[in-house]
């Protein structure tokens, strides 16, 4: 089995954090958002995965998004939002912001402004005739006297409308996105929090998280967001006293005990380890060892044995 592409049905347990996760789908509380801060190769993305498989064929199942902040081609809100829909979209109705995607997809203006980008040209075309042609949209011509003055919409957008559009577009999701969340609980696993856009965490925070969470007038909707990375938004200094009531801390390897070490270790073929150095392994990863520490450990641990 690769260490890089962990089936996560097969994943040693963690079970603690996934009874938390499991509380926090229920939505007793106003709790939504589950942090998990550790350093590198402590199974952070493992955990992930597991509970985004649990969300998946746990019942009742959950709809969910897992985004790799790093790994957009195009860090933008924009596409972060499309990257949501592209996820949820055989789970969560958006038909709004499908038709918008629609329009926006053939450069069709008309549903982001009230008038369609046009340029406008009077010449005399007594006695011409007129015939559209195959890039012309929104035609009209206006007669007035001996001048005639043809108004076409252009296919090619500007930046200004590009930018326009895609906020447009962005708006219909993030509206959408809360209204699907009343009576369903919908999960956004985040990962590699560190290493995403700076104009992207932002848009997160500010928008998805603070508009539609942390500053609801009333209880928050069934909207569970999951971020994980070696670092995490520091959410007790914007809250404050309010922290306790959005966030829940989890995801350290800590606490993990030799049956959890054996476990691990069965999984990658190494079935016959003693329980007293499992003891020792579950106490490095305590004192900070990351799971590929403990694998190379005793690769080599049995390596030097065979010889």
């Amino acid at each position: 089995m690769s260490w890089k592409k962990i089936d996560p049905g097969d994943l040693v347990d963690r079970d603690h954090d996934q009874q938390v996760f499991r509380e926090l789908l229920r939505c007793n509380d106003d709790v939504r958002v589950f942090t998990i801060k550790d350093t590198g190769g402590r199974g952070k993305s493992a955990l992930l995965r597991r509970l985004a498989y649990n969300c998946e064929f746990e019942e009742p199942k959950t709809p969910s998004a897992l985004i790799l902040l790093d790994d957009l081609p195009d860090a933008t809100p924009f596409k972060f939002v499309v990257k949501l829909w592209e996820s949820l979209k055989d789970q969560v109705n958006f038909p709004d912001y499908e038709v918008l995607s629609g329009l926006y997809a053939k450069r069709d203006f008309s549903a982001f402004a009230t008038e369609a980008p046009t340029f406008v040209s009077s010449m005399n075309f007594s006695g011409s005739q007129f015939q559209a042609g195959s890039r012309v949209e929104n035609n009209s011509i206006k007669i007035s006297g001996e001048k005639q003055t043809v108004n076409i919409a252009v296919s090619d957008w500007n930046p200004e409308q590009f930018e326009i559009a895609r906020e447009r577009c962005v708006n219909v999701f993030l509206k959408e996105l809360r209204e699907a969340c009343p009576n369903r609980t919908i999960v956004l696993f985040l990962d590699a929090w560190e290493r995403g856009n700076d104009t992207l965490r932002d848009f997160i925070l500010k928008r998805l998280l603070h508009a539609c969470i942390f500053d609801s007038p009333n209880s928050p909707p069934r909207l569970v967001v999951v971020i994980a990375g070696r670092d995490v938004p520091n959410f007790q200094a914007r809250l404050r006293d309010r922290y306790p009531r959005f966030v829940r801390p989890g995801g350290s390897l800590k606490g993990w005990s030799s049956e959890h070490v054996l476990a691990f270790l069965k999984l990658y073929g190494f079935p016959d380890i003693s329980e007293k150095r499992a003891a020792f392994l579950a106490a490095e990863l305590e004192d900070g060892a990351s799971l590929l520490d403990v694998k190379l450990f005793i690769e080599n641990y049995v390596n030097k044995r065979a010889d």
